[in-house]
């Protein structure tokens, strides 16, 4: 599956771009804090016990899943995120049947800061990889004049050695990542039954490994994954917590390759650079009276 650190990446450049005047609005600079997050809309119902950890029957269920998720190559999805305690939320298609996952999404403009820069509340957002392109409106003057696309890429956030590293994993994108990375888990139990959006599902739970983007801001301590099964083992739900960003991403449908094209370069104004120095000046501010 794509990084939700990706995801989490993606929000706070658009935020710091924003803060850089292109948006209109001043966000917090991304890693200044975290806050608790609210539970997810629709969250799961949990009605079981929790039998003890390692539960081989949890292990063997998503190791099934992740074979069905196999033959599968796009899904439609709703995802929610709870940043700096703000819930941003996406609704669209996601795929990982082209060599790298992708989705495109609608996004609450006014969440990213950009409510500016479209004239509608939603704003198209495509994750190719490790960029993300926002569809915007042609603007008069500035650096995104006559431009439909804002190009942002995660090493703005991340640097390039992390990004690339990232990339990687984003490449074997697909859902089955998530599903045996759970069950890899040396803590992974069964919570029990579920009901999420009025399905009946298994909840599952454990720890996983730090990405190395996740390590790379910081956060080494595993992340908590939550999956959420059916009966006959398709996927529904899964959810991370990381740092208590918690993101959670629910599966509605399942097909086949969805084409999600990566926008033309003469119609795409590129603005990382801008976002990893406004990210620089956020880290590192400037000492009054100090020199270059």
């Amino acid at each position: 599956m794509r990084s939700t650190t990706a995801v989490c990446c993606a929000v706070a450049a658009a935020a710091l771009l924003a803060t850089a005047g292109c948006g209109g609005t001043t966000h917090h600079a991304a890693g200044d804090r975290h806050t608790a997050a609210a539970p997810a809309k629709g969250a799961a119902k949990d009605t079981g016990t929790t039998p003890p950890a390692g539960d081989s029957a949890a292990r063997a269920a998503l190791t099934a899943a992740a074979k069905l998720a196999e033959s599968k190559k796009s899904a439609d999805i709703t995802q929610t995120m709870d940043l700096y305690g703000k819930r941003t939320s996406a609704k669209g298609s996601y795929t990982w049947g082209t060599g790298e996952a992708r989705s495109d999404t609608m996004v609450d403009a006014a969440k990213l800061g950009f409510q500016k820069l479209v004239h509608t509340d939603q704003i198209e957002a495509r994750q190719i990889g490790t960029a993300t392109y926002y569809r915007i409106d042609p603007q008069p003057s500035g650096p995104l004049q006559g431009r439909h696309w804002l190009r942002i890429d995660l090493s703005a956030y991340l640097g390039a050695a992390a990004a690339n590293t990232d990339a990687e994993d984003a490449a074997k994108g697909d859902p089955a990542v998530a599903l045996r990375r759970l069950a890899a888990s040396t803590d992974l139990r069964t919570v029990g039954p579920a009901t999420v959006d009025g399905r009946r599902t298994t909840h599952y739970r454990g720890h996983v490994p730090a990405s190395a983007a996740m390590k790379k801001q910081g956060l080494v301590e595993p992340p908590l994954e939550d999956v959420w099964l059916t009966p006959d083992g398709t996927l529904v739900r899964v959810r991370q917590d990381v740092s208590s960003v918690i993101t959670t991403l629910d599966f509605t449908s399942f097909g086949g390759v969805k084409e999600i094209a990566v926008p033309p370069g003469w119609d795409t104004a590129d603005r990382t650079d801008e976002v990893a120095a406004q990210r620089q000046k956020a880290l590192h501010p400037s000492t009054p009276g100090a020199t270059s």
